[in-house]
């Protein structure tokens, strides 16, 4: 749970770039803050959404700590909301 100085988490920088396996081993860990905002206000599954990483929106929304429907804390949006204004279609599928 540990941010980094623009408060990011592991889980969050791993969501972020799109990579599945650590997503999935840092999940593993009841102990991980699923809910935690960065510096712009994002939880890991916004970022994951709004950059079209779609397996790891998968394997977010398989942990029961996340929720699909929490909302940003700038502008009030969903990952539905970020996975759209980013075009990101196969995101939206899954969302959805």
């Amino acid at each position: 749970n540990a941010q980094d100085i623009h408060g990011e988490t592991p889980l969050f920088r791993a969501a972020a770039s799109g990579k599945v396996a650590t997503v999935r081993a840092l999940l593993e860990d009841p102990t991980v803050d699923v809910e935690l905002y960065s510096w712009n206000r994002l939880k890991p599954l916004h970022v994951a959404a709004f950059s079209g990483h779609v397996e790891v929106v998968r394997v977010l929304l398989s942990d029961p700590r996340i929720d699909v429907n929490s909302r940003a804390r700038t502008y009030d949006t969903t990952a539905l909301h970020e996975a759209v204004s980013a075009s990101r279609e196969d995101v939206v599928r899954v969302l959805l």
